[in-house]
């Protein structure tokens, strides 16, 4: 009843400028807000009005096969309690169908989640600070961990390059740039390699799409000038890019006789992961090992003596696309990369209709694609895989309304 005398577009802008602003802060924020929108999109599903083009029904289908074959997958591996407790995150990839019908229904969705980030650029920095210089920890953390931390800021910083043409003011556009720099700096500060990663693979995504524009020579600059000056001047960017090089170097330059790889790092466990394919995936290509199953099969192999034990300390392969092709086989592969490209490729072929809303999709996949390689939290945590999920409900639907105005721009124009 207290739904009839409230704006549900006032509490759907308020939670999307909320998600990022306290998500960071508040522990559960994150899941707590994607349920409720949930819920909301529940409610209001039979009040939609606007008509599902094809490529947005492929998109929630997709959704729906993802869901479909962790059902299958761990109904013929068996079902026990880690498959109960992996559902809990797969089901968010069914609620995003709810939330995608609501947030197209209200074209400003896109602004309040950006405006929201704005805000919270400044809040990471600070909060990195905090930790790292009055705290003294050896990372900035936020209340999650840097797995989250340092990606999800990375993220915001690279959302809000969106906002630049809003508005022509030349204080705003400053405001974009500086937050821009702080978010950059907190997800330095947070010593995450995922973030390190997607921070590279944004840039480069941008410089592509943005070439011979004013914007890729102040977004070259800045990602020149920030991240140098971080690796000069902070102990835990400078360690962090050593130690990774340096692990990476010693994986393929051990001599061991039996392993042939050195795997007491890190980063030598996750190229480990990535060597035991050659034994997961051929003894089950189809539907994989069962969600859940990975440590049960890597012990196995380890007793065999075919991978390194390190592998088998952990309950998931680190990397998303590794953990849909054990655990899933080749169609839970194929589920997960068209969840990420389908809409992708959408949005690189509609580019020049809109160009703005395209890159905002396009560079909200990337990272999560970039960090995917060093982590499987994008797909295993409800709170990275509600980053996720967000963002591509409110970015596509975001796109999608774009296209419309441009189109209909169009077919006036030819009238």
């Amino acid at each position: 009843m207290l739904l009839r005398f409230i704006s549900l577009e006032k509490v759907l802008y308020t939670l999307l400028f909320l998600f990022p602003v306290f998500g960071m802060l508040i522990k559960h924020w994150l899941t707590m807000v994607y349920n409720v929108l949930f819920l909301l999109g529940l409610y209001y599903l039979n009040k939609r009005k606007i008509p599902l083009t094809i490529f947005e029904r492929n998109f929630l289908i997709i959704c729906v096969v993802y869901v479909g074959i962790f059902l299958i997958s761990s109904v013929l591996n068996g079902w026990g309690g880690m498959q109960t407790r992996y559902l809990e995150t797969e089901i968010r990839f069914l609620f995003i169908i709810p939330i995608y019908l609501l947030v197209r229904e209200y074209p400003d969705s896109w602004k309040w989640l950006l405006w929201g980030s704005l805000l919270t650029t400044g809040m990471v920095f600070l909060q990195s600070m905090y930790e790292v210089f009055l705290e003294n920890a050896n990372l900035a953390e936020g209340v999650y961990s840097k797995v989250i931390f340092g990606p999800f800021s990375a993220l915001i910083a690279f959302w809000i390059l969106s906002l630049w043409r809003t508005k022509s003011a030349n204080g705003f556009k400053l405001l974009v740039i500086i937050g821009f720099c702080l978010a950059i700096v907190a997800a330095l500060m947070s010593g995450s390699r995922g973030a390190y990663f997607g921070i590279v693979a944004m840039f480069v995504t941008s410089l592509i799409i943005f070439v011979r524009t004013r914007l890729v020579i102040i977004l070259g600059a800045l990602m020149l000038i920030v991240p140098f000056v971080a690796y000069q001047q902070s102990s835990i960017v400078n360690t962090g890019v050593n130690k990774a090089v340096e692990q990476f170097n010693a994986y393929f330059s051990s001599n061991k006789s039996i392993f042939i790889k050195n795997v007491d790092t890190s980063v030598g466990t996750r190229l480990e992961m990535w060597r035991a394919a050659k034994y997961f995936f051929p003894e089950h290509p189809i539907l994989g090992i069962g969600p859940g199953n990975y440590q049960v099969v890597a012990k196995k192999y380890v007793a065999e003596g075919k991978v390194d034990a390190a592998i088998a300390l952990y309950r998931h392969p680190h990397n998303a696309f590794l953990e849909a092709l054990y655990s899933k086989g080749i169609i839970g592969l194929c589920s997960l990369l068209l969840l990420l490209y389908y809409p992708m490729l959408y949005m690189i072929r509609t580019l020049k209709q809109s160009r703005s809303s395209a890159v905002l999709a396009i560079l909200h996949i990337v990272g999560i694609s970039a960090f995917s390689m060093v982590e499987a939290a994008p797909i295993l945590m409800n709170k990275y895989t509600s980053i996720l999920l967000m963002g591509m409900a409110v970015f596509i639907s975001h796109h999608i309304q774009q296209l419309k105005l441009t189109n209909g721009q169009s077919q006036m124009e030819i009238k």
